[in-house]
C-alpha cells in the first residue's frame, strides 16, 4: 500500500476505470487516497455501492474488534468515555468501601476503648 502513496501508477487502473487506450491513460491517472465511483469506476460503480453501504451498516462484534474500529468517530469516543468514566466510578467505588471498612474498624476499636476507661 506504501508504493500506492508515492504516485506509482496501478497498472490495473486503467482496466477498472474502463480506460480503452491504455497508452494515453496510464501516466494520466496516478494512485490516489479517493476516487469516484461513477465518474472513475463506471464498471463496478454498483458494486462498490453495495460493498459501501454493507460497510456503513457493519458493526464491531468483539470488544478488540470496537477497540480498533474508527469508522463512526462518535461510537469511537463515546466508548473510550464510556470506558474512562467507567473504570474512574468503579475505582472510586471500591476506594470507597475499603476506606468505610477502615473507618468501621477505627470506630469499633475506639468505642471498646471508651468502655474500658
Amino acid at each position: 500500500m506504501e508504493n500506492n502513496l508515492r504516485g506509482e501508477v496501478d497498472p490495473l487502473l486503467d482496466i477498472l476505470c474502463g480506460v480503452e487506450d491504455f497508452k494515453q491513460s496510464s501516466t494520466l491517472l496516478p494512485c490516489r487516497l479517493q476516487y469516484g465511483k461513477s465518474s472513475e469506476f463506471p464498471i463496478f460503480e454498483q458494486r462498490l455501492s453495495v460493498l459501501q453501504e454493507y460497510m456503513k451498516r457493519r458493526k464491531p462484534g468483539k470488544l478488540a474488534a470496537l477497540w480498533k474500529d474508527r469508522r463512526d468517530y462518535n461510537s469511537f469516543y463515546t466508548f473510550w468515555a464510556v470506558l474512562a468514566f467507567g473504570s474512574l466510578g468503579v475505582l472510586l467505588g471500591v476506594m470507597q468501601v475499603v476506606l468505610s471498612a477502615f473507618q468501621v474498624v477505627y470506630a469499633v476499636k475506639s468505642y471498646k476503648a471508651q468502655l474500658k476507661s
